[in-house]
């Protein structure tokens, strides 16, 4: 009985590992493409573009241009930790399963 426990715990490590890292993946994946509606910049911001209209513009103008900068590179950060860790817990997965 000793033998059959580690044995089906590491069965399930790896199992677990390999869904989780598939799990992180693709929320990285689905979190890229719904990302894509971030980058309409200059829908959203055609107004910034020129150098005379950057003095006209209020407080709450800029404020929401740099929510947006904030909201695209924390999203990017994101997408990135997501598709690392995934990669990185899927292999070991696959790593535990070959040593099994």
């Amino acid at each position: 009985m000793r033998d059959v426990a580690p044995s089906l715990y590491k069965h399930v490590s790896y199992l677990i590992e390999i869904a989780l890292g598939l799990v992180l993946l693709l929320n990285g994946i689905l979190l890229l493409i719904n990302s894509s509606a971030l980058l309409s910049f200059r829908e959203k911001f055609s107004n910034f573009l020129s150098a005379e209209q950057l003095l006209n513009k209020s407080a709450q103008e800029w404020r929401v241009l740099i929510e947006f900068f904030h909201a695209i590179v924390a999203t990017h950060i994101m997408i990135v930790v997501l598709l690392f860790a995934g990669i990185v817990i899927f292999l070991a997965g696959l790593h535990t399963k070959k040593s099994l």
